[in-house]
């Protein structure tokens, strides 16, 4: 993922099983990356859970604390439907991270639609028993390349 991002002009903040300390730090990295940029995209691809409806990404020591709250302007994507699980796939990368790697890498669609095709591969990886889900607030369209 980080390699497609590069190749698309993206600065990519790394990290790897991140305790809460660590994952802070990652998150203020990208806040201040935030302030000269003109889009950020932000992309997890560990463990996160949804509970009453509120959904958390976990770092590897979580307490649960904080909702992720989206606002104006950004996008979520999640790998699968609310009240489901995401499958981990056989490869290197899930399902969701495989087709997303392809389609941020070689598409030069909007993000809506690079989303439709990352949705429509991993609902044919899983057998329709994953749906890469979405909540929005966008105000114009975006494209990677």
């Amino acid at each position: 993922m980080s390699t497609g991002l590069k190749q698309r002009g993206f600065q990519a903040i790394q990290g790897l099983d991140l305790d809460k300390v660590a994952f802070d730090e990652r998150i203020r990295e990208f806040a201040t990356a935030l302030s000269n940029a003109d889009v950020g995209l932000f992309f997890y691809a560990g463990h996160g859970l949804q509970v009453a409806g509120q959904n958390y990404l976990v770092p590897t020591d979580a307490k649960l604390e904080a909702p992720v709250e989206p606002g104006v302007g950004t996008l979520i994507s999640f790998s699968t439907q609310p009240g489901n699980v995401a499958f981990d796939g056989v490869g290197r990368n899930s399902p969701f991270s495989a087709a997303l790697v392809k389609y941020i890498s070689a598409s030069n669609e909007d993000l809506s639609e690079v989303l439709i095709g990352v949705r429509r591969d991993v609902m044919n990886t899983t057998q329709n028993r994953q749906v890469p889900w979405e909540h929005t607030a966008l105000t114009a369209r975006y494209y990677f390349n």
